[in-house]
């Protein structure tokens, strides 16, 4: 089995060969129902919880992130469910042995976004079983999650792709482990290989699935998210909705920037204008102080002559 594992405090990045746990034989596997026996199993009231507490806040936090993120990357699509730690029944046997499967998360296509729903049972669901399922590795669950769990995913159910994801939510400093594996027809489950960032890549979500480090829900810590087929992270809702928020800030500071151009642009038109204006004013009044100058050397000329003839001098000669 082939892990990636990533430190922030070395900053190294390894992949390594992990021989997972001995597992055990699963003693429940999908049956086959009969209409009768299906309308018996839904008057049934199963089970919705067992009691038993989340490993740490981190785990239920981590679980509503991907939960998030999912439903952020189809927000366009109505056809699909996200389950997070709920129960999956696949054996009417459970209810009766109290032998609940619970993933941590898991991803259904092709069935009603609307419904809603405190469990999944395949008899209520036309036999539709996960196509993904995420478990989130501890100490108390690692065993199970990479031996018995992997298993059933595997063999008995058949889920298309498995992921188990891990750390220690309390140090800050600890390996990441990120596994994945793919069903491959008539060969069970293939590692899928981390690429160089360390991101595995889902079909299922036709997303990557990756570490990144940051705050949600108020806590800092390290958290496997979902990124797109590009590799941009899918914001949560929150984080969209700061991304549209400084969207329509920039908008507004780009419009208000236009709006000062504008007005500068308009400024410097009036300016121009009123320049022309008082250069044209000038010009008028230039032309008009040389008009009355050449009256007035006219009317000096006139007076001249005046006294001219008044001497007796002809000046038609």
């Amino acid at each position: 089995m082939l892990s990636c594992r990533h430190s922030l405090g070395t900053g190294r990045l390894e992949l390594r060969l992990v021989e997972p746990q001995a597992a055990v034989a699963p003693t429940n596997e999908p049956v086959q129902l009969s209409e009768m026996e299906r309308q018996a199993l839904a008057a049934r009231k199963l089970p919705e919880e067992d009691g038993v507490p989340l490993e740490s806040p981190w785990h239920r936090l981590q679980i509503n992130l991907l939960d998030e993120c999912i439903h952020s990357l189809w927000s366009h699509r109505t056809n699909f469910f996200v389950g997070g730690n709920m129960f999956l029944y696949f054996s009417p046997d459970q209810d009766k042995t109290a032998d609940y499967k619970g993933p941590d998360l898991f991803v259904v296509r092709e069935v009603n976004i609307q419904r809603w729903r405190g469990y999944w049972a395949t008899w209520e669901e036309d036999d539709k079983l996960p196509d993904l399922v995420v478990e989130l590795l501890s100490e108390s669950t690692r065993r199970e999650d990479l031996g018995r769990k992997k298993q059933l995913y595997e063999e008995r159910l058949q889920i298309p792709e498995y992921v188990c994801f891990g750390l220690d939510p309390a140090d800050q400093a600890s390996p990441v482990e990120l596994y994945a594996w793919r069903l491959a027809e008539g060969r069970g489950y293939e590692a899928i290989v981390p690429d160089e960032r360390g991101w595995v890549w889902s079909e299922t979500l036709g997303a990557w699935l990756g570490v990144w480090a940051g705050v949600y829900g108020g806590v800092d810590n390290r958290w496997l998210r979902v990124y797109d087929r590009a590799g941009r992270l899918v914001p949560t809702f929150a984080e969209a909705e700061r991304q549209r928020a400084e969207a329509e800030r920039q908008r507004a500071e780009a419009e208000r920037q236009r709006a000062e151009a504008e007005r500068q642009r308009a400024e410097m038109e009036r300016q121009r204008a009123e320049a022309a204006e008082q250069h044209a004013e000038a010009e008028r009044q230039r032309a008009e102080a040389a008009e009355q100058r050449a009256e007035a050397e006219r009317l000096r000329l006139e007076q001249i002559k005046a006294r001219l003839r008044a001497l007796g001098v002809d000046l038609d000669l």
